[in-house]
């Protein structure tokens, strides 16, 4: 299929709704007016900053992705200011926005796009997509060798990553980096059209892959982002901008093609708008709960804006036109060492192409007051309760696969109560509002039910050591109560003649602190007899393991186990996600025999290392070594991610035996003993299992850490929460005599980047508040969050505790067993 430009003039790529011939007239309605007053402002913020000559390399760096992330920062940067500076000088004529423009583009064609700078596609997009804006704007202002400049740089960009949209034509995904990739691919290749020959077939591809996969899988069946509720924004700006450049230039129109695309999202947004008791002085009047520490509406409002005038919704409409930073760049405040390049995306051009002076809003279905939201049958949760001014959000990943985990979002008539804060206990993951047990956070959760029944509304959640149940009951205030309760253990200590072991469920696990392991080198030994065969068993079945999640996904893991093939097997991988694994391909463990095995490791987490794993069963043993085989040799053929990397890999989770951390599934019902954990520069970990499961964690202590943005009067039982204007008051309600301690938390940033990230707003780096609520030998704890201006108390009752709202009493009994947590007695 050939594509054909239907538009040969420039400008031709986007134009404002009511542009029709792409005059780029400035606007006159005093919105967009605004709006273009806040894209001149950023634009001469950043008129001073000068590009730099090259971009830095960090080719042997400790620090996950750094040199990813360097690329990307610049690039990202870059992408933003050609954008801002060219539709600047679109609609203004002004020619020191012209002169930045061409400045910047001179910058990204004269840089060096190789596998050693620019190994992913992630970045080199970005590129292609300013400089096909730039050729559309500036076409008339481009010398003829600038633009052959430009051209020569875009083609050459898209030649050299043709393969990867090419392969991945027939891939089903559609989320984020699926629409990032194709769409600036296929917006540049729009730009090359009459230019360049392969442009159409470039654009087919495009094409195709839009039609099969990135619209019909771009969103949830009820509009949530595929990759995750803080990519909700994204996903749809990028798929708005796609679905606009091919209306305008080829009238294939993905809209009228996809229309449930772009109207199941506002079902999401309905949900998650946290509306203020009254509208601020700058006017916003709500947030967006999507689970950012700033400000969730500046993520989302260009995309919301556009996606609610199509719907109708004036609601939405408004509070996207709330926005005070509407017009201007999305700055994420942050950047990498290394790098001066702040991650910024021109957000402020789009919008006022989106912006409708003349919408009219149409009758809207009202929201509901709770909603299950399910990306697939194993990607991220959310179990959303609105009540009375309160919006409640749990987010939860079964799979520990999607960019968060899980954690509890808590607004109060707009203001936040709990939210997620920077901690190196947490790391990768952000330190949110979550159970702990035994030091180990429940990371990996699933909702299983949601219920509404008039008077309240209640989830409940398993997590793998714990069951717990959120509710909100009544509406004027609505009152929130969160419960938990731990699970039976799935191990037991047995003693037989020789000596005692544990014997595991196949679902429980034993668990012991990570400090006791050390990814640098070590030795570790220990007995298995399996309950049942593993031969032939495609599913990864894990005898030892440390790290968030397992498989290549995290990264930072290491494994014994059945990983797969049913064989023995050690993995390590790194945190770049090089995975290297030694297998025992002729050793096969019976049921109902012991076996020793022993793994060991050294040299890796060291540029000058002698990297190596090695797994042994008796006589049997295999041995992976080598600087090649751990990644630090390119090897020929090499694509641009496989550059020398030392092999650097640091879990920082619980290690356990029988499963593994948190991933349920994965688990081997079998017999444990004689456990000998010796690593460098760590205490020795020797359990015999005699006389008890020695320094294990698995039993306790159920912790419940809170991280509010503020901790106010903490004293006993009880703190004041949340914001100075709408504050809410936490309180313990079992067990009896509970009591809430408070710890100032070092900030620790979260992510891939986590350890080479930095911060251009100093509040990024402030130290963040954590309460924790210690059940101590209590088996079970229960909390209140309510309106701090209301009459609320609460009190002890029997097996249970009541929650006493102005004259309503309700009274809740906490179960020892069973699947609730909680039974309400109103």
């Amino acid at each position: 299929m050939t594509i054909a430009a239907i538009r040969q003039a420039a400008p031709r790529l986007f134009r404002a709704v009511d542009d029709v011939d792409f005059r780029y007239d400035p606007p006159t309605d005093p919105v967009r007016r605004r709006m273009l007053k806040r894209l001149l402002a950023d634009c001469r913020e950043y008129e001073p900053v000068v590009p730099p000559a090259r971009i830095a390399r960090r080719p042997d760096s400790p620090h996950p992705f750094h040199q990813l992330y360097i690329t990307f920062y610049e690039g990202m940067r870059a992408t933003a200011l050609i954008e801002n500076y060219s539709f600047a000088y679109a609609w203004t004529g002004d020619r020191r926005w012209l002169a930045a423009a061409k400045r910047w583009l001179a910058a990204v064609c004269r840089w060096e796009h190789c596998d050693a700078i620019e190994e992913h596609f992630y970045t080199a997009n970005r590129h292609m997509h300013a400089l096909a804006v730039a050729l559309d704007l500036l076409e008339r202002e481009l010398s003829v060798a600038e633009e052959q400049r430009v051209v020569e740089c875009l083609a050459g960009l898209m030649r050299r990553w043709w393969p990867e949209v090419d392969g991945q034509r027939d891939n089903p995904a559609g989320g984020h980096h699926a629409i990032v990739d194709n769409g600036h691919f296929g917006t540049a290749a729009m730009a090359l059209l009459g230019r360049v020959d392969e442009a159409s077939s470039w654009l087919e591809a495009v094409v195709h892959r839009a039609r099969a996969a990135l619209m019909p899988n771009g969103c949830g069946k009820d509009g949530e982002a595929c990759d995750g509720v803080g990519f909700w924004g994204y996903e749809n700006f990028w798929r708005l901008q796609l679905a606009d450049a091919l209306l305008n230039v080829t009238g294939i129109d993905l809209y009228r093609e996809f229309p449930a695309t772009f109207s199941r999202p506002l079902r999401w947004a309905g949900y998650h708008v946290a509306e203020y008791a009254r509208a601020r002085r700058n006017g916003e009047k709500g947030e967006m709960a999507i689970g950012r520490r700033e400000e969730g509406l500046w993520h989302v409002s260009p995309a919301l804006l556009r996606l609610a005038q199509m719907g109708g919704d004036g609601r939405l409409v408004d509070l996207a036109l709330s926005d005070s930073r509407l017009g201007g760049l999305l700055r994420f405040g942050m950047g990498v060492k290394g790098s001066t390049a702040e991650c910024i995306v021109a957000y402020g051009p789009y919008a006022i192409l989106f912006c409708d002076p003349k919408f009219r809003a149409r009758p809207q279905a009202p929201v509901g007051t709770a909603h299950l939201f399910r990306n697939s049958a194993n990607g991220p949760q959310e179990a959303v309760i609105r009540r009375g001014g309160l919006v409640l959000i749990g987010r939860f990943d079964p799979k520990g696969r999607g960019h968060g985990c899980s954690h509890t979002d808590l607004y109060w008539r707009g203001e936040r109560v709990f939210w997620e804060i920077g901690s190196r206990d947490s790391q990768p993951f952000g330190g949110g509002t979550r159970l702990a047990v035994g030091g180990q956070d429940e990371s990996i959760t699933s909702v299983t039910a949601l219920r509404r029944d008039g008077g309240c509304d209640r989830f409940r959640v398993e997590g793998r050591r714990t069951r717990q149940e959120y509710w909100v009951v009544g509406d004027n205030p609505p009152v929130l109560v969160m419960a938990a309760r731990m699970k039976d253990r799935g191990v037991e200590r047995v003693a037989e003649r020789g000596g005692s072991f544990v014997r595991t469920d196949g679902a429980d696990y034993l668990q012991y602190d990570g400090g006791y392991f050390n990814p640098d080198a070590g030795k570790l030994t220990f007995g298995v007899r399996l309950h049942e065969s593993m031969k032939g068993n495609r599913e990864e079945r894990i005898l030892f393991h440390a790290g968030c999640g397992h498989g290549c996904f995290r990264g930072n893991e290491f494994a014994v186990g059945f990983l797969g093939d049913g064989r023995l097997s050690f993995r390590a991988v790194s945190q770049q996600w090089r995975v290297v694994q030694a297998s025992l391909t002729k050793t096969t463990l019976r049921p109902g025999r012991w076996y020793q095995i022993t793994a060991r490791w050294g040299g890796l987490n060291d540029p000058q290392g002698r990297p190596f794993i090695e797994l042994s069963v008796g006589d049997a043993r295999v041995r992976v070594s080598g600087a090649k085989a751990f990644g630090m040799v390119r090897p020929a053929g090499a694509g641009p991610m496989d550059r020398p990397k030392t092999f650097y890999c640091r879990p920082n989770t619980s290690i356990t035996f029988g499963a593994a951390v948190q991933v349920s599934g994965t688990g081997v019902a079998c017999d444990i003993r004689e456990i000998d954990l010796v690593c460098v520069r760590r205490k020795r970990l020797r359990v015999d299992f005699i006389e008890c499961l020695g320094p294990e964690t698995g039993s306790g202590p159920l912790v419940w850490k809170l991280t509010p943005p503020a901790a106010r009067r903490v004293s006993g039982g009880c703190a004041t929460v949340g914001g100075i204007r709408q504050p809410m008051v936490l309180r313990a309600a079992y067990p009896e005599g509970l009591e809430l301690s408070r710890e100032e938390v070092p900030y620790a940033p979260s992510g891939f980047a986590a350890s080479s990230l930095k911060w251009f707003r100093q509040e990024a780096f402030e130290t963040g508040t954590r309460l924790l609520a210690e059940a101590g030998e209590a088996k079970a704890v229960a909390l209140v969050v309510a309106d701090a201006k209301a009459s609320v108390e609460v009190g002890a009752q029997g097996n249970g505790f009541e929650v006493r709202v102005g004259r309503r009493t309700y009274h809740f009994a906490v179960k020892a067993s069973g699947k609730d947590v909680l039974s309400l007695d109103h």
